[in-house]
């Protein structure tokens, strides 16, 4: 309504200047106004005393319940403090009475809680007692002796594929006739030190030679590990490796292997002759089939008199053979060369007139008897 007022009297006021309005207009126009403001300002006092009376009787409710409250939390802890110094009088009486008092006082209840299952059978009736006895039948039958669980037993073993590297300045993966791999099978309780002594004793190649663990990447790029001691749990559990293999890259060059006579390697192999390999050929090959199946006698008596011609050549040519290399070993001849001189004819003279056809038989060297074929299956010879 001020609102309204104000812009009214300035109006009249512009009015009264330019002398439009008279002056008496202007003051009952300030007199109404004057009354409106007045009815405004009683009814704004009026809501205010309504407030204040309202927020009295709220500040009163609030203390009575503040008064109740505390009235109650009293109470409750007199009754605590009340059952407290009961349970504990209790306490000492039951402390002082003497078991048989205390069986006398326990509930029915109670009593039936302590006795043993043989005690509640003897107080049952008959027919309760048959029936107990039935369900205890019936889930004798049903329980079936579970075994414990087996646990696993852990894994003191761990596999590798191991491969060593030949040359040392290898940055690219390449297949290389000296690299040499395989599988192992460590224990995961190694250490760095006996891990190193296990793979010299796997690749004898390496001797001594110092070396250094790699893997190889998706690009076939040659990278160190990156953890450190290196040991067989180590690389299991860190998962390092992924799913490249355990390469050994050496710091120096390898050497060749060296000829070692424990191990039965022959060097240097003397030729022998060709009737010679194929006699020892075709025993191996009779030999082989004697063990599969046992050789009749009807073969027998007809193979020795082949063979026995043969053996007899094959032996004095063995003898010239091993007499000829003990003199080539006396001159310190280089070894692996023949037993003559290719200019010398006289040993090819004397040794193809020892292989004269006509010591051989019916049937050559070369050659099987026709009713025998060694590759597939022997028919017999025909019935006499």
């Amino acid at each position: 309504m001020d609102d309204k007022v104000t812009p009214d009297m300035e109006a009249l006021e512009l009015r009264l200047q330019e002398g439009e309005v008279d002056s008496q207009q202007v003051l009952e126009h300030q007199v109404k106004a004057n009354r409106l403001l007045r009815q405004q300002l009683d009814d704004l006092q009026k809501r205010l005393d309504e407030k204040e009376n309202q927020l009295i009787e709220a500040n009163e409710i609030i203390r009575a319940l503040r008064d109740e409250v505390q009235t109650l939390h009293r109470q409750l802890m007199q009754q605590t403090s009340h059952q407290q110094l009961e349970q504990q009088t209790l306490h000492q009486q039951l402390e002082q009475q003497t078991p048989h008092q205390q069986l006398e006082q326990q509930t029915p209840h109670q009593q039936l809680e302590q006795q043993t299952p043989h005690q509640q059978l003897e107080q049952q009736t008959p027919h309760q007692h048959l029936e107990q006895q039935r369900r205890l039948k019936l889930t004798r039958q049903s329980t079936v002796a579970l075994s414990p669980p087996k646990r696993r037993a852990p894994h003191k073993f761990v596999t590798f594929r191991v491969c060593l590297l030949s040359d040392p300045h290898m940055h690219i993966l390449s297949r290389q006739k000296g690299n040499a791999s395989r599988k192992i099978k460590v224990p995961t309780s190694l250490s760095a030190k006996e891990f190193h002594s296990f793979l010299r004793g796997a690749f004898p190649r390496l001797g001594n030679t110092d070396f250094q663990f790699v893997k190889v990447d998706g690009h076939r790029r040659i990278k160190t590990l990156q953890v450190s001691p290196v040991t067989p749990s180590v690389l299991k559990t860190s998962g390092e490796l992924g799913r490249s293999a355990l390469y050994i890259l050496p710091k120096e060059i390898l050497g060749k292997d060296v000829w070692n006579p424990k191990k039965g390697v022959i060097m240097h192999r003397r030729p022998i002759h060709p009737l010679v390999s194929r006699l020892l050929c075709r025993q191996m090959l009779l030999y082989r089939l004697e063990m599969v199946t046992p050789m009749k006698p009807w073969i027998q008596q007809m193979l020795i008199p082949v063979l026995m011609p043969q053996i007899a050549i094959a032996i004095p040519i063995l003898m010239s053979q091993s007499l000829v290399a003990q003199d080539t070993e006396r001159n310190q001849q280089r070894p692996g060369c023949y037993i003559t001189d290719p200019t010398d004819t006289s040993a090819k003279t004397s040794i193809r007139n020892q292989l004269c056809p006509q010591d051989f038989g019916v049937f050559k060297p070369s050659k099987p008897p026709p009713h025998l074929h060694l590759r597939g299956r022997s028919r017999r010879p025909p019935s006499v």
